[in-house]
């Protein structure tokens, strides 16, 4: 990997690509792939989320919002009829998870 520090210009591309190619960078990104992939899946599969129903760059955002919202919503209403459970952002005993 390249080592020293990232260039003032450099672009989001690069910082990503700077942070996988060392092994900790790939351990973080591996589960974090685990985590939003799950909320692909639900938003597509589950929901029928398979495109967008409206045009141009501003209503696709505002669409995507609503899904993941919602979907946010759900989330936090099927924690008030189970309890609380764990989750990525927190470790089996409810309290922060750390990085």
């Amino acid at each position: 990997g390249r080592r020293g520090p990232l260039p003032v210009n450099a672009t989001l591309v690069d910082k990503m690509d700077r942070k996988v190619s060392k092994k900790a960078g790939r351990a973080v990104y591996r589960k974090r792939q685990h985590i939003i992939e799950a909320v692909f899946d639900q938003t597509k599969d589950a929901r029928g989320a398979r495109r967008f129903m409206r045009r141009g760059k501003a209503a696709a955002q505002s669409e995507w919002k609503l899904l993941i919202g919602t979907h946010n919503l759900l989330k936090l209403y099927r924690q008030t009829l189970t309890g609380p459970t764990s989750t990525p952002w927190t470790s089996r005993n409810g309290s922060p998870a750390t990085c």
